[in-house]
């Protein structure tokens, strides 16, 4: 059996990224590797940028680690001159951490050792220290939280293990102002002992706060720097990373250098990472040789393909697991990290990782893409059968979609649900879509929390895209006119119609209307044939006008004359718009209507009174809308079906119907403000023109609730008057 990391270093040994590693730190690595426990658990910590050329080592220790770990640490004991300073108070760590009931083995998921070696390769010091107080919902996604009073004890008792005991009633109090000051959605998630260097603070990382709670906190915890600054800064890398975790160096005052460390929900988002390195590289924070190298370090050996022999601890392991798994070691990128304080230049540093993991065989999908803190929305809503009076209903919805929002500010929806959608694949769920829809009907009410959020949306969306462009599915897929026209509703919504971004935008939609009005998805020379693989000869259905977005596009004013006379053209015989990604025409038809009762032509009132009576032959009595998708009464149809019957005030049938609807929304809203997710979001094959003549469209529902809820709350606003 192996007694070093040696092995496991000779399988990524080919794929390091060199631009990081000369001849001295290869050497360090090696011996380095040789000193080191045999646990695939490591990484490297690299910084960005032109100045600086240096590489420090990690490696992690999970609890089923302990006899590596102790045995590593037994054995340096011995060793003629050791370090007894640091190895003594680590080997009772690691009895505790052992012990059911101590402190520890409740409050510490992992440890990771951090190993300076940037001003000496060829002597490594003593690790420095960090204990994990959180789990990494990306590993352990329904692991229950660590209560604050654990969490407390904890680190109380790995400090009195370390630290000078005078020290210790310093730091718990400026620890314990950092427990107490966090907010109910933020939590510490790292406790960093800097055993390499003279220890006058510990290393406090905070996870999960949102994007409005940074500033806030560093105050609530003393910090006497100034924030100026630090939203754009924000802005900027929440609008390309999903998690950013607070680090600060808490001693006798709050250090005044904060570090953000910026990752995804999922390590092998491959797709988001290449967005985020590619901003960093247009930003000069990166090189385009550190950008190419990072990009290929991402992968995955297994015994069959590593480029040396499967190190044999890792052979023993997997002879001894299950038989439906398999050994794999994946390489990855934990996190960029900045480093920011007033006035100073950023600095960046890349947190490379590889790690052995067992894998299922290849079998069904089992991918999930809901964020972290989203939960799936059942079908049918749970409702309680109590109607709600409209204002309190509103308000209800507000604080749903509010609560919602990732750290980001962002949200997502229509998230994968193991089918094999190359789109939802590809591309994950809907963020910027999703975001700048919901957005939208947030900022449309005259709550400042909900403008708030619409507004930091609209900052987020210019932060995504260069000027000129539009905006897309997510910040990785191509950008589209459906998306972009939802984005110039949020515009419109924040009073930003007239800035550059939006301007541009508006450009990027136009060349998406054809002669005729209508607005096709995509353009023929996007990226989306490339996904698509088309040979030029084909017709891209996705590439040809679509109601539904055309519908949508028409609701802009610059936009609604040339669209109406598209949808003059397209309105079927019984008075519906068919939606081309919808399963429910409910969506184009009530779009239209409110476009087409704004138009000032006398014959577009037959049109209206068309859309009409097929929206009336489609109300239940007891006011529910028939949605083709879910095959019952649901909340997304019956919103958008009173958004067509308000369409027309003084058609009194219309009005009775509109009520009923409403009272139907009232009575169907869910005890935490929410309707169920209802919205059916199909993708046609791209040569597919009429999806409803089609069986093979994939569908995805909204899951999350996000979509449905901001589409009955812009509904139910607009009932305020009927």
């Amino acid at each position: 059996m192996p007694t070093s990391l040696v092995e496991a270093l000779a399988v990524i040994r080919p794929h390091l990224p060199l631009t990081f590693f000369d001849n001295q730190r290869l050497a360090a690595l090696k011996s380095w590797g040789l000193g080191a426990p045999p646990v695939a658990w490591a990484g490297f910590e690299c910084p960005l940028g032109e100045a600086e050329r240096w590489v420090d080592f990690h490696q992690g220790f999970k609890r089923a680690d302990l006899p590596h770990l102790t045995r590593w640490l037994e054995n340096r004991a011995l060793v003629e001159n050791a370090d007894l300073a640091w190895i003594a108070p680590l080997l009772e760590f690691c009895r505790e951490w052992a012990r059911d009931g101590s402190p520890f083995f409740e409050a510490v998921p992992d440890l990771i050792f951090e190993y300076d070696v940037r001003d000496h390769p060829e002597q490594i010091s003593s690790p420095s220290l960090f204990v994990a107080l959180e789990r990494d919902e990306r590993d352990e996604p329904n692991a229950s939280a660590i209560p604050p009073a654990t969490k407390a004890a904890a680190i109380e008792a790995v400090l009195a293990l370390f630290m000078d005991p005078a020290r210790v009633p310093v730091l718990m109090r400026g620890i314990a102002k950092c427990l107490s000051s966090a907010p109910k959605n933020a939590s510490i998630s790292h406790l960093g002992l800097m055993l390499a260097r003279t220890q006058a603070a510990v290393r406090i990382n905070v996870c999960r706060l949102r994007f409005d709670q940074f500033s806030s906190y560093l105050h609530a915890i003393g910090w006497k720097g100034s924030t100026d600054g630090l939203d754009e800064l924000l802005a900027d890398m929440f609008a390309n990373a999903e998690r950013i975790n607070l680090c600060i160096d808490v001693g006798e005052q709050v250090a005044i250098p904060i570090g953000l460390e910026c990752s995804t929900y999922r390590r092998n988002n491959q797709l988001r990472w290449n967005r985020l390195l590619a901003h960093l590289v247009e930003r000069s924070a990166c090189t385009i040789e550190q950008q190419e190298c990072l990009q290929n370090w991402w992968g995955r050996e297994t015994p069959v393909t590593a480029p040396a022999p499967w190190p044999s601890n890792l052979v023993l392991e997997g002879l001894l697991g299950k038989p439906e798994r398999f050994g794999v070691i994946d390489r990855y990128l934990s996190h960029i990290k900045v480093t920011w304080q007033p006035g100073a230049s950023l600095k960046f540093k890349s947190y490379l990782g590889f790690a052995h993991r067992f894998a299922k065989q290849p079998g069904a999908s089992q991918i999930s893409f809901d964020a972290p803190g989203t939960k799936a929305s059942p079908l049918r809503s749970q409702s309680a059968h109590q109607t709600k009076d409209l204002d309190s209903a509103i308000s209800a919805g507000i604080d749903f979609l509010l609560g919602s929002q990732l750290s980001s500010g962002l949200w997502q929806d229509f998230p994968g649900n193991g089918a094999d959608d190359p789109w939802i694949l590809l591309f994950g769920a809907s963020d910027e879509w999703v975001s700048a829809y919901v957005a939208a009907a947030l900022g449309a009410f005259e709550r400042e929390d909900a403008k708030r959020a619409a507004i930091w949306v609209w900052r987020l969306l210019n932060h995504r895209r260069h000027r000129g462009e539009g905006w897309g599915f997510s910040c990785i897929s191509p950008t589209d006119a459906d998306s972009t026209v939802w984005g110039l509703r949020l515009a419109n919504v924040v009073g930003a119609s007239g800035s550059a971004h939006a301007t541009a935008a508006g450009d990027f939609l136009r060349q998406h209307q054809g002669l005729d009005g209508g607005v096709s998805t995509y353009v023929r020379e996007a990226a989306i044939r490339l996904f698509a693989d088309l040979p030029p000869s084909l017709i891209n259905a996705w590439c040809q006008p679509h109601a539904c977005v055309t519908a949508a596009a028409a609701n802009l004013p610059e936009f609604r004359d040339d669209c109406l006379r598209y949808l003059r053209t397209a309105q079927n015989e019984d008075g519906r718009w068919d939606s081309y990604w919808w399963t429910d025409s409910e969506y184009s038809t009530g779009l239209a209507a409110a476009a087409f009762a704004k138009s000032e032509d006398p014959g577009d009132r037959a049109r209206l009174d068309a859309a009409l009576r097929w929206t009336i032959s489609r109300i239940g009595e007891d006011g529910g809308g028939f949605s083709a998708g879910c095959k019952t009464e649901a909340p997304f149809a019956t919103a958008w079906s009173l958004r067509t019957l308000m369409a027309a005030p003084e058609h009194e049938q219309a009005r009775e119907l509109a009520n009923r609807a409403l009272q139907w929304l009232l009575r169907e809203q869910r005890a935490d403000g929410s309707w169920c997710g209802s919205a059916w979001m199909r993708t046609p094959p791209v040569h597919v023109s009429n999806p409803d003549a089609s069986a093979e469209s994939i569908l995805a529902l909204d899951r999350n609730a996000n979509f449905t809820t901001a589409t009955v709350l812009t509904s139910l606003g607009l009932a305020r008057g009927i």
